[in-house]
């Protein structure tokens, strides 16, 4: 995955568009971010420093070099959302993070694709131990 991929999953994660995420980064329009997606360009080092200050829970290293987790840990302020099944109340973004750093694995489920797009998979959960924990959970 090329950096300027990797831009763009963090978008996706927090649910952004070029717009908001440029705003939110502190740029005054989009450009910037524009270029690095549409034209597929290396972020600056700027550009990548105003990401992880932003969003904290972004692994820097990662988003460099693609080596290690996209996430650090879930930030404490970030909104939690909950699914409640058979008792068991499952925090969304735990679950994202766990799905997000473990992709590969969860692409090689036949149809998880299909079920869980990546704007959705950012909303999943931090209860489950493994990929096949939560395929079990999703067929029940």
């Amino acid at each position: 995955m090329d950096s300027w991929e990797r831009v763009e999953k963090i978008m996706m994660y927090f649910d952004m568009n070029k717009n908001s995420f440029s705003k939110e980064i502190g740029m005054s329009n989009n450009v910037t971010i524009g270029r690095i997606i549409n034209e597929k360009r290396k972020p600056s080092e700027a550009t990548l420093k105003r990401i992880v200050n932003r969003f904290k829970s972004v692994n820097l290293e990662w988003l460099k070099t693609g080596t290690g987790k996209m996430l650090l840990k879930t930030n404490d302020n970030d909104k939690q959302t909950y699914l409640e099944k058979d008792g068991v109340k499952i925090s969304l973004t735990n679950v994202a993070d766990f799905v997000i750093n473990n992709e590969e694995e969860f692409m090689k489920i036949k149809g998880f694709k299909n079920l869980i797009e990546l704007q959705v998979a950012k909303k999943l959960l931090n209860i489950v131990d493994s990929p096949e924990m939560l395929k079990d959970f999703l067929k029940n």
